[in-house]
């Protein structure tokens, strides 16, 4: 759920910083911004929670670790 405000944050920052600096706001370039920190963020939890990343794998799967990483 936090990673979801940090995405609708991002967006939504840009959003009014291109409005502002640029006179019209650029939807499509404060979506891919929003989507990259969005990304960035869940590529940094895998390696910060990662017992609570092996815990989401299903049991009939081995080596849980190593689909983490």
């Amino acid at each position: 759920m936090k990673l979801l405000v940090i995405l609708f944050a991002t967006f939504i920052l840009v959003l009014l910083g291109t409005f502002l600096f640029q006179g019209k706001p650029d939807f499509i370039f404060s979506g891919n911004l929003g989507m990259a920190v969005f990304i960035i963020f869940t590529g940094f939890s895998h390696f910060k929670f990662q017992n609570g990343m092996a815990m989401m794998i299903p049991d009939f799967m081995p080596a849980k670790m190593f689909w983490v990483y």
